[in-house]
């Protein structure tokens, strides 16, 4: 069961990795680059956990001119990963 959850752990490690180089790569990836390919297929992974915030969040990012959607989904994923290793040791033992 301690495989379990290191793939657990493992798996938000990477999906908040993603987010993080999906942001950075928005930043610097015109879409005449090489690394636009990539930048496509890496959003088409992390939207989807990234997008029920934006949708909160919209109102906010419009004035300010920032995107905290980001941020609050590694937060959600940090959260989730919690309750989820939890579980699995009350479970275990």
């Amino acid at each position: 069961m301690g495989i379990l959850i290191t793939a657990v752990n493992l798996f938000f490690q990477v999906m908040s990795s993603l987010i993080v180089l999906y942001c950075l790569l928005s930043w610097f990836c015109p879409p005449n680059s090489r690394l636009y390919g990539l930048y496509t297929r890496m959003g088409e992974l992390v939207e989807p956990f990234i997008a029920p915030w934006r949708r909160l969040t919209q109102g906010l990012a419009y004035r300010i001119g920032l995107d905290f959607a980001p941020v609050i989904a590694i937060l959600a994923l940090e959260i989730l990963n919690t309750l989820i290793v939890r579980v699995l040791l009350i479970i275990i033992y």
